[in-house]
């Protein structure tokens, strides 16, 4: 699972801290990727102030935006063992709408939500 985002997004930090807390519920499923599109500076000032502990790249020249087809952050892209695309999304969605995209895509029927993940 690959999320982009930009460091001085605020829609993207909200869906930062969802994927962060998604990360908790789906470790032993998915591996979750951060790649940033901001700066080292500016993305290691934001991941601390998130509170943010997940494996991050920095591509502050946009390649993986370029490769990926990317022209809106948010974005979350599905990536199958065999490396293909599965699915993409862009903009900010819910909480419960990426718990709901990531279930579905694990193969899964869709996994309750437990209140300490909702807070």
């Amino acid at each position: 699972m690959l999320f982009l985002f930009s460091a001085g997004c605020e829609r993207c930090r909200r869906e930062l801290s969802s994927v962060q807390r998604l990360s908790s519920v789906f470790k032993d499923t998915l591996l979750f990727v951060v790649i940033s599109l901001s700066d080292l500076s500016r993305t290691r000032e934001a991941l601390s102030q998130d509170g943010t502990e997940l494996i991050t790249l920095i591509d502050d020249r946009g390649e993986v935006r370029r490769v990926f087809g990317i022209e809106e952050v948010p974005a979350l892209i599905l990536v199958n063992e065999d490396q293909t695309v599965w699915q993409q999304y862009f903009g900010e969605q819910p909480f419960e709408v990426l718990h709901k995209r990531l279930s579905e895509f694990v193969g899964n029927s869709f996994h309750p939500v437990s209140k300490a993940f909702q807070e």
